[in-house]
């Protein structure tokens, strides 16, 4: 599966609980899509395009396709909302709805975007969901004797994105800290989009010592942060450091702002003492 997409599994037990375990970048089955996501202008036509989906396994595959809306929270876990005034879900029409697709085969879906009345300038989005329809059924059986019949199906997001009218992306980061955790130093920025419009942040971080040198680099972050929110970058340093003074220095990369912000924030560490 396209590392863009996003797929999540839904647990449903016969007595009717539904949970929603969530996890991005990761396929329950051998399916590629492509494009990994869209981009679209709503203010030139009616906006159309297609996904390819190929099955690259040795078992044919069944889905319901449908829209569905989303956003992320801060720290970036994915979640399912109703359609919101940013939604796109509503507007798109999907064809075919449902499919099968055989092995070492692909099939096509449409699709095509109905705006209702006029679009307010700004960005919107929303995601083509693949339901499997092939549901896997596991029997559990606790030491009562008592047995749970659990059946499982995955789902596939993959995100469209349409924008309308004048487009203003502005923000930044702000706020970077190390702190200390079991692992080593994790390196924490805030980022914050102020516009209208949708910025793609990607970054890469440096450790200093006390005299200037480099002594830890790596990449720091690669996030999508939607119109009007704030997201709480986060990052494990590649290596431990002995106890010392440091400096972090995060370079960002933010096509959308057409700039390359820098945070930066002095920071002692001192390993924890290890946990009994």
């Amino acid at each position: 599966m396209s590392r863009c997409a996003i797929s999540y599994l839904t647990l449903r037990f016969i007595f009717g609980m539904i949970l929603l375990v969530i996890a991005c970048g990761v396929s329950h089955a051998a399916i590629d899509i492509s494009p990994a996501y869209v981009q679209v202008a709503l203010d030139r036509g009616r906006p159309s395009g297609e996904f390819v989906l190929s099955n690259t396994g040795d078992t044919e595959e069944r889905y319901r396709i449908r829209s569905a809306s989303y956003k992320f929270s801060e720290t970036g876990e994915l979640q399912r909302l109703p359609s919101d005034e940013n939604s796109l879900a509503s507007w798109i029409i999907f064809n075919p709805k449902e499919l099968t697709i055989a092995p070492k085969t692909k099939r096509i879906v449409r699709f095509v975007i109905a705006t209702h009345g006029n679009v307010r300038p700004g960005e919107y989005w929303a995601a083509m969901e693949l339901e499997s329809l092939n549901v896997r059924t596991t029997i559990l059986k606790p030491k009562s004797e008592t047995s749970l019949n659990l059946q499982i199906s995955s789902s596939i997001l993959v995100p469209i994105y349409a924008q309308s009218g004048k487009i203003t992306c502005s923000g930044g980061p702000s706020n970077a800290k190390v702190f200390p955790s079991s692992k080593g130093p994790v390196i924490q920025c805030t980022f914050t989009n102020s516009g209208n419009g949708r910025i793609q942040v990607s970054g890469e971080y440096d450790i200093l010592d006390a005299g200037g040198k480099i002594v830890l680099t790596g990449p720091f972050c690669h996030a999508s942060a939607l119109p009007g929110s704030t997201r709480l970058l986060t990052r494990l340093a590649a290596d431990p450091l002995p106890d010392g003074k440091y400096k972090v220095k995060i370079r960002f990369n933010t096509p959308q702002l057409g700039q390359t912000p820098v945070q930066e924030a002095d920071f002692e560490w001192k390993a924890p003492a290890p946990s009994n």
